[in-house]
């Protein structure tokens, strides 16, 4: 019987090595990665957002249809409150001069064309635009 307890002992001390080992490197390799694959995945997102912005600034001040206008208004406002949602998880993320000019001008057309329907004073919008501030 002694031999057996000495087996079983070292048959449970090896499979809490290997569980302990398999949990911490789960941790340290799998759980770490995820974490910076969601951090680039929304840095994607910031970037992706501000570019939305310049396309959607140019456009509205160049189209002439009401529909083209109200299209790329909401797609303004979208980005916008992407740019809100995505700015804790990303505050590291530095603006260039065309994305601080792109969200005056974004401010000046909102301010221009206060449509309720699209930009409807939210709190995330105004946060959206001031996503350069600092950085």
């Amino acid at each position: 019987m002694p031999i057996i307890r000495g087996r079983l002992k070292t048959i449970v001390l090896g499979a809490l090595v290997v569980f302990l080992s398999g949990g911490i490197g789960f941790y340290f390799g799998f759980g770490k990665g995820a974490n910076i694959m969601a951090t680039l995945a929304s840095q994607n997102r910031v970037f992706d957002s501000l570019s939305d912005v310049r396309r959607s600034v140019s456009v509205l001040e160049a189209a002439d249809s009401d529909l083209v206008r109200r299209k790329v208004a909401t797609d303004l406002r979208v980005a916008l409150f992407s740019l809100d949602s995505y700015s804790s998880a990303v505050p590291f993320v530095k603006c260039r001069d065309q994305d601080r000019k792109a969200l005056e001008l974004a401010a000046s057309y909102i301010a221009a064309n206060p449509d309720p329907r699209i930009f409807n004073g939210t709190a995330e919008l105004g946060r959206g635009l001031r996503f350069c501030e600092g950085r």
